[in-house]
């Protein structure tokens, strides 16, 4: 890993990552690299913020938005990989610049699609895991079908039919230019309900899930194939994400898990 010392900042040469751990040692190293902190509502463009030297290490920003998730029952905190898109073009946001950029919300231009391709889906599980479990982690298969009712979930698996309530509090984007892949952070209340509050209505929202989870320490990382019911299995997508499953974890550790996951460099245009 090597570093070069500029007047305006420090660029980072990272000419091979193979393995998590040292894609770990590249994200803990960057605690003294300093990256934008970029709010589309106040309006100001990138050169502005260079300029006035609105700047603060995104570690620490991302630190200051799990401060507002309290441990208290029923909280979800997780990170998924996905792309800001734009709805316009329908090309990935591409701005001029080599530092990861943190939004509290997008532009209404731009829109966070969790979605991966399907050969980097199943290169990404390698690259993170391997061929096969070691003995620091547990992995668990899934498979259920959920319909969605406004905030209510009907879940149907082999361990029965439960009712959810899935409320979405905040959410941060983090467009990483570098990478393949961008992350969306966010924090959601989740609670058990009954099925009188689930309301049979016409087009509920449906699919069926096939999930692997690589339990690791106070989290899970899931590997999730998502099938619309009502295409005959044609429309498939496929997702990643990481889950605080102990909210006693250490933060800066999710951070640095969160800022892993998309491991692939982007592809020169």
């Amino acid at each position: 890993m090597d570093f070069q010392v500029t007047k305006s900042t420090v660029e980072l040469e990272i000419n091979s990552i193979q393995t998590v751990s040292s894609q770990a040692e590249y994200f803990s190293s960057v605690l003294i690299h300093q990256y934008i902190f970029f709010n589309f509502a106040s309006l100001m463009a990138v050169s502005d913020l260079f300029s006035k030297g609105s700047t603060q290490s995104i570690q620490n920003i991302i630190l200051k938005y799990l401060d507002q998730a309290t441990a208290k029952k029923g909280l979800e905190i997780e990170a998924r990989i996905g792309r800001i898109m734009n709805k316009i073009t329908m090309k990935r946001m591409d701005f001029d610049t080599f530092h990861p950029i943190v939004f509290q919300r997008l532009p209404n231009e731009y829109e966070f699609e969790g979605e991966i391709a399907k050969e980097d889906f199943t290169k990404i599980k390698q690259l993170l895991f391997g061929e096969s479990v070691t003995d620091k982690y547990k992995m668990v298969e899934t498979v259920d079908k959920i319909s969605i009712s406004n905030t209510v979930r009907k879940i149907q698996s082999d361990q029965g039919i439960f009712y959810q309530k899935k409320l979405k509090l905040s959410k941060i984007d983090i467009h990483l230019p570098e990478y393949a892949y961008d992350v969306r952070i966010s924090i959601s209340q989740e609670s058990d309900v009954e099925q009188k509050d689930f309301v049979q209505k016409p087009n509920l929202i449906q699919r069926s899930r096939e999930r692997e989870s690589y339990l690791f320490n106070e989290y899970s990382f899931d590997f999730t194939k998502v099938v619309n019911p009502r295409t005959a299995g044609q429309d498939r997508k496929y997702e990643i994400e990481v889950e605080v499953k102990d909210l006693e974890y250490q933060r800066i550790e999710f951070v640095v898990m969160a800022l892993n996951l998309p491991v692939l460099k982007k592809r020169p245009n």
